[in-house]
């Protein structure tokens, strides 16, 4: 959204060519993924973008995680930017919500026994940023760690990786493990490494109560 704009700046984009979508977290990561003649202002450099000369009020959305774009001569340029997901993703705590249920859910392991924490809802923490496979130089040996912003990294099982993919929205502890398990001993055997992964903050367990305010928070 152009708040000022001097006359000789603009946005470029090219919305039809090179649409990959950047999985990695920043531009920087993105182009040292490329090799050189993959790298936008080569494999650009030929094509005619398109040139949008927005000025103060206007809006301009696009998906610029798959839509190369730049501002040309941005000096003096003041713009609000409003970048989106529908992942539930907050790794720099930008929604204030975020570090509320955080809080919450660190207060409820505290307190709460596991046949109680079967019915609270669990979701993948916002501020998990990635979850990594490493493979090191002793004998090709397998790490899978997890990032959370802002905290220590910390290493998965398998099993543990699993959990992580399981979780969908609106599902209780007791609907995860159910989902991941056929036996009563290995549903007793997934609450250690629940209440394992919510403490170190890649999961967040929330009462039913609080799944409510918080949805009438975000409404408001």
């Amino acid at each position: 959204i152009p708040l000022f704009i001097p006359e000789e700046t603009y946005i470029v984009l090219w919305p039809n060519d090179q649409r990959t979508t950047n999985c990695l977290n920043t531009t920087a990561l993105w182009r040292n993924s490329l090799d050189e003649e993959n790298l936008p202002e080569n494999m650009l450099k030929n094509i005619e973008p398109v040139k949008v000369y927005a000025e103060p009020g206007d809006v301009v959305m696009f998906l610029g995680s798959s839509i190369y774009h730049e501002r040309e001569n941005p000096a003096n340029t003041r713009i609000l930017y409003l970048k989106l997901n529908d992942m539930n993703l907050d790794p720099i705590g930008e929604d204030p919500s975020t570090f509320i249920t955080q809080k919450t859910s660190q207060e409820i392991l505290d307190t709460i026994d596991n046949e109680n924490l079967l019915d609270c809802f669990v979701e993948v923490s916002p501020r998990l940023d990635k979850i990594s496979r490493h493979y090191t130089r002793l004998n090709w040996k397998e790490v899978i760690q997890a990032y959370v912003a802002d905290e220590k990294e910390f290493t998965l099982s398998e099993i543990e990786y699993g959990i992580f993919k399981a979780v969908e929205n609106n599902m209780t502890v007791r609907e995860l493990i159910f989902k991941l398990s056929t036996t009563e001993v290995e549903q007793v055997n997934y609450i250690p490494m629940i209440r394992r992964l919510a403490c170190l903050k890649g999961l967040n367990i929330m009462r039913p109560q609080h799944t409510q305010m918080l949805k009438s928070h975000k409404r408001r």
